[in-house]
């Protein structure tokens, strides 16, 4: 008999039983429910304001120009950094967070692959 896979990217599958992010594998009958949370921005954005806030330092008390673009690159940085969504499993021994990411899309579709295993199983 066959296994439906209902997801399948790089080291991540879920399928009809089993739900494996890389090396960790959580069977899916076992698996609570599922939710995602924001965790927040990237690691970039706190380096990106202490870069634009070096800048205006600098502009300050040094050179106007110089400053200002570093203090431009520095809130680009901050600007642009992701913020991440996590995937938590609740399990009989607890929420588990079984991933985390910057793309929100591919984090929405792995949730969507384990709600449709259970489904499946019913």
């Amino acid at each position: 008999m066959s296994e439906n896979i209902y997801f399948q990217s790089g080291d991540i599958e879920i399928s009809q039983n089993l739900a494996r992010f890389g090396s960790k594998s959580f069977a899916v009958a076992n698996i609570g429910s599922v939710d995602t949370k924001k965790i927040g921005p990237g690691a970039r954005a706190p380096i990106g304001g202490l870069i634009a806030l070096g800048g205006l330092i600098y502009m300050a008390t040094t050179s106007t120009v110089i400053g200002l673009v570093v203090a431009a690159i520095g809130a680009a940085i901050y600007y642009f950094a992701k913020p991440k969504t996590a995937l938590v499993l609740r399990t009989s021994s607890g929420d588990v967070q079984a991933l985390e990411s910057t793309d929100h899309k591919q984090i929405q579709d792995i949730k969507t692959a384990i709600e449709r295993a259970f489904v499946s199983r019913k």
